[in-house]
């Protein structure tokens, strides 16, 4: 009786654990993609915010409002791409620093 309970048990368990290890491997090629984006979106980033790094150097020869307000606008947006890149960048840095720690 007791080997019979214990078999079912030994099965039910070895059940549990392979859904658990196809859940885990699913999860984790799922945030390897997600990494990868992340990564390939942060140089993508970087290149922008080269391009319009090096616009933003040239002097402007006109004093129109229009052409201030999209000059300014784009400096917002240099900044902007800036920021999120260092908050992604960030971001993967202390996630890897704890995985380097666990390890």
């Amino acid at each position: 009786m007791m080997l019979g309970i214990s078999l079912i048990l030994n099965i039910a368990l070895v059940v549990v654990l392979g859904i658990s290890v196809a859940y885990n491997v699913k999860w984790g090629i799922l945030i390897l993609k997600v990494q990868s984006t992340i990564e390939e979106a942060l140089d993508n980033l970087d290149e922008q915010y080269g391009t319009i790094d090096e616009v933003l150097k040239i002097d402007l020869f006109f004093d129109s409002p229009e052409i201030r307000r999209v000059h300014t606008s784009v400096k917002n947006s240099r900044d902007t791409i800036l920021s999120v890149a260092l908050l992604l960048s960030t971001s993967l840095e202390v996630d890897n620093a704890e995985n380097e720690k666990e390890e």
